[in-house]
C-alpha cells in the first residue's frame, strides 16, 4: 500500500501539469475559432476599395477582344522604317 501512494505521490504534479496545458491548448483553441468566425461574418460588411480597379482586371483577363495584329507586332512600314537596297532586299549598313 505504502508503493501505491508514494506513485501517487509522485504522479499528482505531473498529472495536474498535463491538466493545466490541455486547459490552455483548448482556450487557445477556442479563442482562435471564435477570431475566425468573427473575422470571417465581418468580411463581407467591409466595402473593398478596389473594386474598379479589381473589375477591370478582371475584364482584361477573361473577356475575349479581338486580337490586333499592329498591336501584337507593330505597324511596320517597310519602305520608310526599313532601309532597303535598289532590288527591295533589306539593306546592310
Amino acid at each position: 500500500m505504502t508503493d501505491i501512494s508514494s506513485l501517487l505521490k509522485e504522479a499528482k504534479p505531473l498529472y495536474f501539469v498535463r491538466k493545466k496545458r490541455r486547459q490552455r491548448l483548448r482556450a487557445i483553441g477556442v479563442a482562435c475559432s471564435c477570431l475566425t468566425a468573427a473575422y470571417l461574418s465581418i468580411m463581407p460588411y467591409v466595402s473593398v476599395s478596389k473594386t474598379d480597379e479589381m473589375t477591370a482586371l478582371y475584364t482584361a483577363l477573361y473577356e475575349p477582344k479581338e486580337i490586333n495584329s499592329d498591336y501584337l507586332y507593330g505597324n511596320v512600314n517597310w519602305e520608310n522604317d526599313i532601309p532597303l537596297d535598289d532590288y527591295g532586299l533589306v539593306a546592310v549598313i
